[in-house]
């Protein structure tokens, strides 16, 4: 089983952080150079603070459906190499080395 983290995995991740980053600061920029109506009840620090609570809010949510997708891909393939077991074994996961070796 080739590692989880192969470089084609790190340029995707890159990549999709890369553009999260240009699409938020896009939104942010717009907000800053815009002008509110008066009488607007919301305020640019408001608004700029939606803006990055959604971005974090969104990065916590992808980063979890990762985990809650890869974590079961992995421990169900039957493809795992000596490498990931002797990492098991070697950073003290006995149940999972015990686990992981049993046929």
């Amino acid at each position: 089983m080739p590692d989880l983290f192969d470089i084609a995995v790190c340029t995707i991740f890159a990549r999709e952080v890369m553009e999260g980053a240009i699409i938020v600061t896009q939104y942010r920029t717009v907000i800053q150079r815009s002008t509110l109506p008066e009488g607007s009840e919301a305020t640019m620090e408001q608004m700029l603070r939606t803006v990055t609570l959604s971005a974090a809010a969104a990065a916590f949510l992808a980063i979890f459906v990762v985990a809650i997708v890869a974590i079961p891909l992995a421990v169900l393939s039957n493809d795992f190499d000596g490498t990931f077991l002797s990492r098991c074994h070697d950073i003290r996961l006995d149940a999972v080395y015990s686990v992981m070796t049993q046929h």
